[in-house]
């Protein structure tokens, strides 16, 4: 059909997922986390089957014609990235695996998600490897802090800043293997409305005062705005 030019895509949440400990039990619970998480969106757009861990189980969802649906062209794939996922074997959970304990050292936001730029160029590099190397756009990427806010009404959130630097890295590494990314977005440019968290916890670069509306750009926005003058 004809799209007057439009670009069509899709977006979805993808997480690199690793082994909370070195056991074999917990590895295997990787496989089947990961079928559930990321391959059971990824694999029937791009290959038209479910992933081969979690196919049988599937099957008596999927109706005649319904995979041929599923895998339609696309013109870009739009990654939501923020954090890995630690998996460890968890029989009475609905995958038969779950979150897991994460190695010592590492950094968390203040919502608590893990931070490991490393997992944005696997992401990115997966899809370069595994399906087809698509136009890719980084769609939200992005961290909660405890925003400091000075008397001035200045916000340093510099943890935000360094968690956008090494992410941009990490895009710039993933582009440097090949990968066919095309943009990369921050999550988000305001503080907003998050979800469960309300109005509790900050994502912007802009900081809102929600009581007067007043936006103030925050450290991370002159960080980006520089990054983009510079061209990464």
């Amino acid at each position: 059909a004809e799209r007057a030019g439009l670009r069509l895509g899709t977006v979805a949440n993808i997480s690199a997922v690793r082994p909370a400990s070195d056991r074999d039990t917990d590895r295997r619970a990787v496989v089947r986390f990961d079928a559930y998480w990321n391959g059971a969106t990824l694999d029937p757009l791009f290959k038209g089957s479910y992933p081969a861990a979690v196919a049988a189980e599937f099957a008596p969802l999927i109706a005649a014609g319904d995979l041929k649906a599923i895998q339609q062209p696309v013109d870009f794939f739009g990654v939501n990235y923020y954090a890995p996922a630690y998996v460890a074997d968890a029989p009475q959970s609905l995958f038969g695996a779950w979150f897991g304990a994460v190695p010592a050292g590492t950094r968390f936001t203040a919502i608590g998600w893990p931070i490991d730029p490393s997992g944005l160029t696997d992401t990115l590099v997966r899809l370069r490897d595994h399906y087809g190397n698509p136009d890719v756009y980084v769609t939200e990427n992005g961290a909660c802090y405890d925003d400091p806010i000075a008397a001035d009404g200045t916000v340093h959130d510099q943890d935000r800043v360094e968690y956008l630097r090494e992410h941009v890295a990490a895009a710039r590494s993933a582009l440097a293997a090949g990968v066919k990314l095309r943009g990369y977005f921050a999550w988000s440019l305001l503080d907003n409305f998050e979800w469960a968290e309300g109005y509790s916890r900050r994502f912007g670069i802009v900081n809102v005062d929600f009581a007067s509306q007043k936006r103030t750009p925050k450290a991370s926005f002159a960080f980006l705005a520089e990054t983009i003058r510079r061209r990464g």
